[in-house]
């Protein structure tokens, strides 16, 4: 009777260890998924931002195409020239457009 009691308390005790090492898993998965929902929120707040200065640059560019194409048909000047080439031309890339009314710092534009 003895004997049986120890098992059951070992098995109890291998049990109970089971249960401590599964919750400090669960606990560990639960802050890791915290930390990648904050690194998923991060990254949506910087590509919101970098819409609105995509879009931002986009009326820009339609503006320059509209007041090209309006000063273009008044003077003699044959070519006029379209919001592609205006954006070739430029070249929008994140490395040129640093202004300081732009939503991001430096530190996040990439590259």
């Amino acid at each position: 009777m003895r004997e049986m009691e120890d098992r059951l308390g070992n098995e109890a005790g291998g049990y109970q260890d089971s249960i401590t090492r599964l919750e400090a898993e669960i606990a560990k998965m639960k802050d890791e998924m915290a930390r990648h929902l904050r690194e998923y929120q991060d990254l949506l707040n910087v590509k919101m931002a970098l819409d609105i200065e995509i879009a931002t640059y986009r009326k820009l560019l339609e503006g320059e195409e509209s007041r090209i194409t309006v000063s273009g048909s008044q003077s003699s000047h044959s070519g006029s020239h379209s919001a592609a080439s205006l954006y070739s031309t430029v070249g929008f890339r994140g490395d040129h457009c640093k202004h300081t009314s732009s939503p991001l710092t430096n530190q996040q534009r990439v590259p």
